[in-house]
């Protein structure tokens, strides 16, 4: 049974040192993939005070997906500094990118772990068929969610047509 596991950074770069999953290994890894998000860096700077602001991952492979966009459901300015919300090309590739790794094991974090990696494991759940879902307590961002779905919806009316 194929496993879909989100969770907070911490713990995906504990689990990644462990397995010795890197960027060297990536390739030899055949049954699991990776989705890695992290906040922009004025967002991890200026208002989490977070110095590491890079991916475990430091390139995109076949099985590795790094993206960066932060936990809110639109651009915003706060005191000079920019968040940015995840785009409609970053959900394109999200969704190629579950779809050319399905069957896999895929491994999902955010910062926090409980709501942008929360989103796209509710959103495999509920349009891939994987049961063997972990997640940890947290609300899904509805814009994630939204934009994902959007994808999802397009590619399957652009095939009906």
């Amino acid at each position: 049974m194929k496993t879909v596991k989100a969770m907070p950074q911490e713990t995906f770069e504990e689990l990644c040192y462990i397995n010795n999953w890197n960027d060297e290994t990536s390739g030899m890894m055949y049954n699991t993939a990776f989705i890695s998000i992290i906040g922009t860096p004025d967002v991890l700077k200026y208002y989490l005070e977070e110095e590491n602001t890079t991916h475990w991952f430091k390139s995109n492979h076949e099985n590795v997906l790094n993206l960066d966009f932060d936990d809110v459901d639109h651009d915003m300015e706060f005191h000079g500094k920019k968040a940015f919300a995840m785009t409609d090309e970053q959900a394109q590739q999200i969704v190629e990118f579950i779809e050319n790794n399905f069957g896999k094991n895929i491994y999902i974090h955010c910062r926090a772990g409980v709501s942008r990696s929360q989103a796209i494991t509710k959103f495999i759940e509920e349009n891939y068929g994987y049961t063997n879902i972990t997640e940890v307590n947290g609300k899904p961002n509805v814009d994630v969610l939204a934009k994902l779905n959007r994808v999802l919806w397009n590619r399957k009316f652009k095939n009906l047509a």
